[in-house]
């Protein structure tokens, strides 16, 4: 065998066992369910305009007058689908326009209320078995353990948890849905 046959074995059998170690480190971190982002000295609305996965999510908050109600107190867990999620979803058109019309306010207002929970900081690691709160919207929220991994009404996944001093970031694969019973008809949460 000559020598670079050889040396390119070698390189081969360091690639596998690069990519061996690496599988190895992510199914650790993910049976230990360390999906957790290092604490933030931002508050949830600082973090979200500058976080480019979340820009979707974060201007319809914005534009829904949300952050004036999720905006006070430092204890708050809220569910943030990246923007990959809502694309591969199909729904970043509804929030990117469909419900920023005026005439869709309350409705945007309640599908993003239903988002937030209000005085609580979820700890994924926390969570054995099942739990339910009530979002800012009045609907409950199930957040269930499924071995390493959380899920939410049932159907949605916890992918990462970010800390941040007025709150918690549970980023989601998915929107999360009200009933549809509860949508509002023509009044705007904030109204009520």
């Amino acid at each position: 065998m000559d020598k670079q046959t050889a040396n390119g074995e070698k390189m081969t059998q360091r690639s596998k066992l690069s990519a061996t170690r690496m599988a190895l480190t992510i199914v650790t971190v993910m049976a230990c369910g360390a999906f957790t982002a290092p604490a933030s000295a931002q508050n949830l609305r600082q973090y979200l305009a500058s976080d480019g996965e979340m820009t979707i999510f974060a201007a319809a908050v914005e534009k829904s007058g949300l952050f004036s109600l999720i905006g006070k107190g430092k204890s708050k867990t809220i569910f943030v689908p990246s923007n990959a999620a809502l694309k591969n979803e199909g729904m970043a058109f509804l929030l990117e326009d469909v419900l920023l019309a005026a005439e869709n306010r309350s409705r945007l207002v309640h599908l993003l209320s239903s988002h937030v929970i209000p005085n609580a900081r979820l700890e994924p690691s926390a969570i054995d078995g099942q739990i339910e709160h009530k979002t800012l919207s009045g609907q409950p929220l199930t957040i269930v353990r499924h071995g390493s991994s959380l899920r939410v009404n049932p159907t949605s996944i916890v992918t990462r948890r970010i800390a941040l001093e007025d709150g918690v970031i549970l980023v989601v694969d998915r929107l999360l849905w009200p009933d549809w019973r509860s949508w509002p008809q023509d009044q705007t949460l904030a109204a009520k």
